[in-house]
């Protein structure tokens, strides 16, 4: 139908003006909603579970836009280690998510590192800023933080 259509044809929105949808079509417009425009999901983190100090924590990941378009604006993939509330290091891949069409990519990241920590656990967390700074994507990942970043997983520095 029309909705198959639109999602070949990589549509972002579907606008049906203001008619209700009748309740026998409601299953077919939600599913095709979660395909529309893209829809990032972040599959896998691999990195050390121990932090012996250094410059860099090397993160591997990969992540799927699961959508059917890419994201046009140039918002920017970041990963950053977290002590309880405070940022103890963050950094900015050069990643250009706008190539991200539906599909599965490979991002190897060294995150620069304080050479440093106090003993303990830290939290590694993972968003896609604007160019303000601010988190704004929503992945298809649960662990969505009231800062609008999500924690992936844990690191201990020893």
């Amino acid at each position: 139908g029309i909705f198959d259509w639109a999602v070949k044809q990589h549509a972002s929105t579907i606008n049906l003006k203001s008619r209700a949808i009748p309740s026998d079509y409601r299953p077919i417009v939600d599913d095709a909603l979660t395909k529309l425009g893209y829809r990032f999901r972040l599959a896998s983190l691999s990195h050390e579970s121990v932090w012996d100090g250094g410059q860099t924590l090397r993160l591997n990941s990969t992540w799927y836009n699961e959508g059917i378009a890419p994201i046009y604006l140039p918002y920017t993939l970041a990963f950053r280690v977290m002590d309880s509330n405070m940022v103890v290091a963050q950094g900015n891949t050069a990643d250009d998510i706008r190539r991200w069409l539906p599909g599965v990519y490979q991002v190897s990241y060294a995150l620069p590192m304080p050479g440093r920590l106090a003993k303990g656990q830290y939290a590694i967390e993972v968003s896609m800023l604007d160019k303000s700074g601010a988190a704004r994507i929503n992945f298809a990942n649960e662990g969505k933080q009231s800062s609008g970043w999500y924690r992936v997983s844990t690191i201990t520095a020893r």
